[in-house]
């Protein structure tokens, strides 16, 4: 498990880089801080299901493939 804290002023600081060059956007360090908590908390459930999701399938085939080898060993009893 990580003990990485999130950093909102660095998340923060990279979305105004990112709207600046990508949008042409631009906007200063009081104003982005706000709009990338609301990023933030957007993309994180989001991501947190697909992590879930992935991990998911991975135990799905690890079982098919377990059941898959305790098939072959009972045709060999």
């Amino acid at each position: 498990m990580h003990n990485d804290k999130f950093d909102l002023i660095r998340l923060s600081s990279e979305v105004r880089d990112l709207l600046d060059s990508e949008l042409q956007v631009s906007v200063g360090n009081m104003e982005v801080v706000p709009f990338a908590e609301k990023l933030y908390k957007l993309v994180r459930a989001q991501a947190y299901n697909e992590g879930v999701l992935d991990a998911k399938r991975v135990m799905e085939r690890k079982l098919a493939d377990v059941s898959e080898q305790l098939d072959i060993l009972l045709q060999y009893e």
